[in-house]
């Protein structure tokens, strides 16, 4: 609509098809310099800063584009949240803009949405993509029914984990950062433990090790986020050491005649 132009005349044109595949390359670019400005991000190098800033907003534009893919799904936008804030809130963490208290709740909620609109695919309130379903009879052995009866009670657990990383009580919100971030690593290598193929390796790790990969923010960050917490447990409940007793002053040695 935008280029004055009918679907068909769209669909078709090879000058327009070679644009989009120039466009993904040029962000493919992008996003490698962004991975090198993590490395060299210092609070001097502002412009490692701006990088990773428009690398937040091509990764939420890239989040958009599957939400507008998968019908206009909320939930497929939302689970991509801990990838599109994470180096927003790297850049804010190294320029020490935000209180450390402010940037561990971004970090939760981001977690929180990420889990809770797998979530929704899990217990089937979108449709569970297939997928999903081939993933775990590969790994587990199980049937099309039990493996789908399995990702409903991993959706159940996904809406557990949203909820009690908030809780007030370290003794919930420890064990449900410590259950994400396995689960996260379990998802994120999944992709690869189950397609790729020893006798095809170099096509199959082409299209699935990628997939690995982008998904490791969704065990690093809950790991991170339980190393907070614990460390801030054991600080604030380690009593202070008792003052030393104030020194008596000498007793005056009486002189001799």
């Amino acid at each position: 609509l935008l280029l004055g132009l009918d679907w068909q005349t769209y669909a078709t044109s090879p000058a327009i098809a070679a644009s989009i595949a120039g466009l993904i390359k040029g962000f493919g670019v992008f996003y490698a310099i962004c991975g090198v400005a993590t490395l060299l991000c210092t609070p001097a190098r502002r412009w490692t800063h701006a990088a990773l800033v428009l690398g937040s907003v091509a990764l939420t534009f890239l989040a958009y584009c599957y939400y507008r893919d998968k019908l206009y799904r909320l939930g497929e936008f939302g689970e991509y949240a801990t990838q599109f804030t994470l180096p927003l809130v790297f850049v804010w963490w190294i320029r020490g803009r935000l209180s450390r208290e402010i940037l561990l709740h971004v970090l939760r909620a981001g977690v929180a949405l990420t889990f809770a609109c797998h979530g929704l695919y899990a217990i089937g309130f979108y449709p569970t993509p297939g997928e999903w379903v081939t993933m775990t009879t590969t790994l587990t052995g199980l049937g099309d029914t039990d493996a789908l009866r399995l990702l409903r009670f991993a959706g159940a657990f996904d809406f557990a984990v949203a909820a009690l990383i908030f809780a007030p009580s370290r003794g919930l919100a420890l064990p449900a950062l410590a259950y994400a971030g396995l689960w996260g690593l379990a998802t994120a290598l999944a992709r690869s433990a189950a397609f790729v193929r020893w006798e095809n390796l170099s096509d199959s790790t082409t299209q699935w090790l990628h997939e690995s990969m982008m998904r490791v923010p969704h065990a690093t960050v809950p790991l991170v986020l339980f190393l907070a917490l614990r460390a801030r447990s054991t600080t604030s409940g380690t009593a202070p050491a008792p003052a030393p007793p104030p020194e008596r002053p000498l007793a005056s040695t009486p002189l001799l005649s």
